[in-house]
């Protein structure tokens, strides 16, 4: 994607000559308020167990400069597809993935749901409000229709107008779905064994492609301390899985004779993808951690008491409106939004730290 072809902004902004639109995109996301609270909402186990698993933040950092890394190796814009890995997550809320999952229970109770692409998008077009002239962060339009057409498993009816779901998005934007992917599965490993909750054994004993690589390089590094082997086994395979996308990439691109951005958005597929034999591999990796580590009696204990303080806390807010700040009050008693729509969106926002303070705060525990 050339920059000199983009869609613009919605609202109109004078060029900056020092930088260019996709690196101001990035600087916008990196300073939004939004993009500081990840670095208090966990990926999968919630609260501070360690000072070394991953958070939203590590997480979006890692995506992001993934992204880069895979654009530049295929020679397309590393800066547009930074910008969409990176800002990927802004709308998740706080306790990892139930946290999603109890905001769109409760929004199913008014006929609508919660999904956190669509809830980025809202952030970073409504709700921060960092300029005098114009709401949001003003983003270019390829990165807002990154944001909500990365993921090839869902379409928006009520965004298609603009961002027309017939057509595959940018390839940059196609990239970040597989980053993420990438990026989630190893990391996981990575915090699980590091949290003892998921074994060595159990990985040597059912992940035959990493059982391989372990005794290979055990044998290589006779002696070598184990838990630098098991860094050394991630590093490889998760460079395995890099090398392996920018190579279908470019199989693809090949095959279908993929020469601009509109041949890319009128193609038959999308033109990301694994080979099907490590596609295999990556299904077999999130098996094990569903099995291991998503499902582990202790991440599984604290999910459902969470699952609880969530809905009571919603509870609570829509008997107590006045307990919400003043611009959420204003929202509801002005007609701007729905109060439920109000109070799930002031959740959504929320840190872990931030939403069991307020749990604390009101009684609910």
């Amino acid at each position: 994607m050339d920059e000199k072809e983009s869609r613009g902004r919605k609202f109109f902004e004078e060029v900056d000559p020092s930088r260019g639109l996709y690196e101001r995109d990035i600087d916008r996301i990196v300073h939004s308020r939004a993009f500081k609270r990840l670095s208090g909402k966990t990926q999968v186990v919630t609260g501070r167990e360690s000072d070394h698993h991953r958070t939203r933040l590590t997480h979006s950092i890692e995506v992001g400069t993934l992204c880069r890394d895979v654009a530049r190796k295929l020679e397309i814009n590393e800066d547009l597809a930074a910008a969409i890995g990176l800002s990927h997550d802004l709308g998740h809320p706080p306790l990892g993935h139930c946290g999603e999952e109890v905001l769109n229970d409760i929004s199913r109770e008014f006929g609508e749901n919660f999904e956190h692409n669509r809830h980025t998008l809202f952030i970073v077009d409504e709700f921060e409000q960092k300029y005098v002239n114009f709401p949001g962060l003003n983003l270019s339009f390829e990165v807002r229709e990154g944001i909500i057409k990365h993921s090839s498993r869902r379409k928006y009816e009520e965004f298609d107008e603009e961002f027309d779901f017939s057509l595959h998005p940018t390839l940059e934007a196609q990239l970040v779905d597989y980053c993420d992917e990438i990026c989630y599965s190893y990391s996981d490993l990575d915090d699980g064994y590091e949290l003892k909750l998921i074994s060595l054994e159990d990985m040597l004993e059912e992940l035959e492609r990493f059982k391989k690589l372990f005794e290979k390089l055990k044998r290589k590094f006779h002696g070598a301390d184990v838990k630098l082997l098991f860094n050394e086994v991630l590093r490889r395979l998760m460079s395995e899985s890099v090398n392996n996308l920018i190579d279908k990439v470019l199989k693809n691109c090949k095959e279908y004779g993929i020469e601009s951005v509109e041949d890319v958005r009128c193609a038959p597929k999308r033109m990301v993808e694994y080979e099907s034999e490590h596609g295999i591999w990556i299904s077999e990796l999130k098996t094990f951690l569903m099995k291991h580590y998503y499902r582990h009696p202790r991440i599984v204990e604290k999910r459902n008491r969470y699952r609880d303080y969530i809905k009571k806390l919603f509870e609570f807010y829509y008997e107590n409106e006045e307990k919400l700040p003043k611009k959420y009050v204003h929202m509801i008693r002005s007609g701007e939004r729905p109060r439920y729509r109000v109070i799930i969106y002031y959740i959504a926002g929320f840190t872990d730290y931030y939403f069991l303070n307020k749990i604390r705060e009101f009684g609910l525990l």
